[in-house]
């Protein structure tokens, strides 16, 4: 039998030896501060969040965590920021579901979305929601559907907080899956919005159901359907859009992201961190506040998500001809 050479046993102690020493650096991380890079302006679903899960992670890591607002650029100058910082977990990446769609919508990107970032959890949902003004003929899904199908020749109107933004995708989704036929009309924000959805102008609204409750409540609008993965807590008798169209779920999620190289045990201790953090009463107390919902996965089950995500939009985006510059 062959003796293991000199060589290889140094080889297999310095292996040890880095393993050892990239747990002990895990354990003892983080020394300092810790920047929390938020690609959206203050006071949004994803900034709240953001600063709930910042103040959970203080606490836990004895060190400040800080949320910097970059926007622009559709989540890329933030993301750009993130990844001209270097690979220790010192600087996160909040993302939102823009920059899984931004690959499939861009001509170019200057980033590879998959392989230059590590993902690390996700830590907010907002379910995604189909508004009509009450006028609208259809009341569920499947009238919507119905309705379409009526008059193939007459695309139904539906509003989105932008263009490429997740309810134009949704839309867009939508009418993949289904083969109707909607034409998009684009806002600067559901603000923007829902003045024209309001009043009939445009029938349709396709929108984080977060902040549109007191209307669907008072009845000046129609709650067609919820994209989420499931039923909405709010309207248990509403519909999932899956439960009628099986693949129709558009999440506006919000996660965290490392430079890819940063470590894998600061990786995990991230993510363990944040499952912590949006598990606890304080930050179930932020999210009822805010309308959005605690949501937390591992660093493969965020990546794989990401892929998934990625992979729809580039399909759909070419299906249906969506492209920014």
């Amino acid at each position: 039998m062959k003796k293991p050479s000199l060589w290889s046993a140094i080889c297999a102690a310095a292996l040890a030896f880095a393993a050892v020493a990239a747990e002990a650096q895990a354990a003892g991380w983080p020394t300092g501060p810790v920047k929390l890079i938020v690609p959206l302006a203050a006071g949004g679903s994803s900034d709240i969040a953001a600063r709930a899960l910042a103040q959970g992670l203080s606490a836990r890591w004895k060190q400040p965590v800080v949320v910097e607002n970059r926007t622009g650029g559709s989540t890329i100058i933030a993301a750009q920021y993130v990844l001209g910082q270097p690979a220790d977990g010192y600087t996160l990446d909040v993302f939102p579901t823009t920059h899984s769609i931004n690959p499939g919508v861009r001509s170019s990107m200057p980033f590879d979305t998959m392989k230059d970032f590590s993902y690390a959890a996700m830590f907010m949902d907002a379910p995604m929601a189909i508004f009509a003004n009450p006028k609208f003929p259809a009341s569920s899904l499947e009238e919507l559907i119905a309705e379409a199908k009526k008059h193939p020749d007459q695309p139904i109107l539906f509003a989105s907080p932008g263009v490429a933004s997740a309810g134009h995708m949704g839309g867009a989704l939508l009418q993949s899956l289904t083969g109707i036929k909607l034409q998009h009309v684009a806002y600067t924000g559901s603000a923007t919005a829902l003045p024209d959805v309001l009043s009939g102008r445009v029938p349709l609204f396709i929108t984080p159901l977060t902040g549109l409750t007191q209307y669907v409540d008072n009845g000046q609008l129609k709650l067609i359907s919820v994209l989420g993965a499931a039923r909405a807590k709010q309207y248990p008798n509403v519909a999932a859009a899956s439960e009628i169209v099986p693949g129709l779920v558009v999440r506006a999620f919000t996660g965290i992201a490392v430079r890819a190289g940063t470590s894998p045990e600061v990786i995990q201790k991230i993510a363990d961190d944040t499952k912590a953090v949006v598990n606890s009463p304080e930050y179930a107390q932020v999210s009822n506040s805010a309308g959005f919902v605690p949501w937390v996965t591992s660093p493969k089950e965020t990546t794989d998500l990401m892929q998934h995500e990625v992979d729809q939009w580039k399909q759909i985006a070419a299906k249906q001809d969506i492209h920014v510059k």
